[in-house]
């Protein structure tokens, strides 16, 4: 999710009417704390729902996120490790988390 806002062309104040919890630094990079908890039983388990909704005004992210699913995952890791603001709050985190909140102009710094 990170990633893909970061990489997509998109203004803050679209970002900002769709960023109603903040990424927070965590261990693996910036993480949803309400999405992590939604998803994290699955584990490597693919998520499916039948009942999944789409939103069109996400779309925008679809070429990205698409393009993301064929990187490996510790390239995507070290690739969020390696952000500014990521290197300045590791110092918080504590058993893989923080509290920190990603502000919206360091995503699309």
């Amino acid at each position: 999710m990170y990633l893909a806002m970061k990489n997509t062309n998109v203004n803050l104040r679209f970002l900002a009417e769709l960023y109603d919890e903040p990424f927070q630094v965590w261990r693996y990079g910036p993480t949803v704390r309400c999405v992590y908890d939604k998803y994290r039983n699955f584990v490597t388990t693919p998520i499916r729902f039948s009942d999944a909704k789409t939103y069109s005004e996400y779309d925008v992210f679809n070429k990205e996120i698409i393009r993301l699913l064929d990187e490996p995952i510790f390239d995507l890791i070290e690739t969020c490790r390696n952000e500014d603001f990521w290197q300045r709050n590791k110092k918080f985190i504590y058993l893989s988390t923080s509290f920190i909140p990603y502000p919206l102009e360091e995503i699309k710094s």
